[in-house]
Order: C-alpha cells, then sequence, then structure tokens
C-alpha cells in the first residue's frame, strides 16, 4: 500500500543530513559570539526557525516509513549536531576575523540551501495553499527585511536611504 504524501527513506535522510549541516555552523556561528547581546540576537533568530525545522524534518520522517525508534535516533543525531558546533565554536573564536567570517557564510548560506532547495520546494510541491505559502514565504522575507533596516539604530535603513537618494540623484530629467 503506498500512503499519500509518502517521502522516501532516502529523502528523509537526506533532510536530516542538510538540516544536522545547517545546525553544526549555526552553533559554530553562535559560539563565536563576543557577546551576550550578540547571542540573544541570534538565539532569537534560532528559535524562531528551529520550530519549522523540526515539524518539517518530523514531518518527512514519519511520512517515510521509518520506525519510531530510528525517527528518535535521526532526531538525536539532529539535536546534538547544534551543541556540537557551539563547542568547536568557542574554541574557535579566538581567531582570525576571517575565519569567523568564513563559518558565518558558511552558517548563513547552509539555512539559505537547506531552506530553498530541501523545506520551500518540499512545501510547495504539494498542491494545497499554494497562494498562501507563497505570501507567508513574501511575508517572511519583508519581515527579516524590516528588522535588518531598524537594527543598529537605524544606520541599515539611513545606508540604504542614501544609497537611494544618490541613486536618484544621478537619473537624467
Amino acid at each position: 500500500m503506498v500512503r499519500e504524501n509518502a517521502v522516501s527513506k532516502t529523502a528523509g535522510v537526506v533532510l536530516v543530513l542538510a538540516l544536522g549541516v545547517h545546525a553544526f555552523f549555526e552553533g559554530i556561528s553562535f559560539g563565536m559570539l563576543p557577546s551576550a547581546d550578540a547571542a540573544g540576537q541570534l538565539a532569537a533568530g534560532i528559535f524562531i526557525h528551529k520550530g519549522s525545522s523540526v515539524i518539517s524534518l518530523g514531518g518527512a520522517l514519519s511520512r517515510s516509513g521509518y520506525s519510531a525508534k530510528a525517527v528518535f535516533g535521526f532526531l538525536l543525531i539532529f539535536a546534538v549536531c547544534a551543541p556540537v558546533g557551539i563547542i568547536i565554536g568557542m574554541h574557535i573564536s579566538e581567531e582570525s576575523p576571517v575565519i569567523i567570517a568564513v563559518f558565518m557564510g558558511i552558517s548563513a548560506g547552509t539555512f539559505l540551501y537547506v531552506a530553498s532547495s530541501e523545506i520551500i520546494v518540499n512545501e510547495f510541491e504539494r498542491g494545497k495553499y499554494q497562494p498562501l505559502k507563497f505570501l507567508f514565504v513574501i511575508l517572511g522575507a519583508t519581515l527579516i527585511t524590516v528588522i535588518w533596516l531598524f537594527e543598529g539604530e537605524g544606520e541599515n535603513a539611513a545606508e540604504v536611504a542614501a544609497i537611494v537618494d544618490s541613486v536618484m540623484n544621478d537619473v537624467p530629467e
């Protein structure tokens, strides 16, 4: 018997590996942060998206046909990745700024890759509510952009305004 919305066992493992690698590098980035304020901001971001990651992972594993014991094992592996990354990040936090920037970039890149190639694609392949799903993707991107613009007491917004102003001044009338 074939279940509707079934996920292959291989796809379940790939999702565990993709989210695990992302959590690992996310943990490294978290462990390298120099202050409690910066850690608090990243922790808020992690908290916001970790729930959707776990729900997506749990849903995919439950549709894959793995036993409850195997699903628990995969979730345990996923749960351990971030703390291991945090420990490593704490040890390399004294390294050069280039190394820190590389690991921060890898963390952000794995998040974007996993979100766009594993989670969002899988959700849009299902037939229901696609316009609503698209709306929420756009709202999420807009919210992140607005938060970024107002972060740092408006410094980012001031930079964007200066760029827009210079572009508008260069437009011929």
